[in-house]
């Protein structure tokens, strides 16, 4: 086991639920702080979380970032970088691309079922 830390983590929401789970099960010490009433946030409805997210991503620049109907299909950790391969869908047609990256950092929405996999450290 890795070295044990004390780690807090801000928002009972689902995400936050599952980073403090994670953690907990790697050894670390885990503080969950949430400022409601009980655990779970404040889970808006869809169509007003549509629009936060919308002014989020406006708002910071993100749009310009963000390649829409494009899946990743393939991750893979090649010397010490990573190649991330996507699939575009268009009305016309299907490409497929590959791209390197030094760090990946997945983040799942909880109507995915997901596949961890243990990294070994590069110390």
């Amino acid at each position: 086991m890795n070295r044990s830390v004390k780690v807090a983590v801000i928002e009972a929401d689902i995400l936050g639920l599952f980073a403090a789970r994670e953690l907990q099960r790697e050894g670390h010490r885990v503080v969950v702080f949430e400022k409601q009433r009980r655990i779970g946030g404040t889970f808006p409805g869809h169509e007003e979380e549509l629009r936060f997210l919308n002014k989020f991503a406006d708002e910071f620049g993100l749009r310009s970032l963000t390649q829409l109907n494009t899946g990743v299909v393939r991750v893979e950790r090649v010397n010490k970088h990573w190649v991330v391969e996507s699939r575009t869908q268009s009305s016309a047609s299907v490409s497929q691309e590959r791209e390197v990256f030094v760090a990946v950092v997945i983040c799942t929405g909880h109507f995915t079922e997901l596949i961890i996999v243990k990294i070994p450290s590069e110390d």
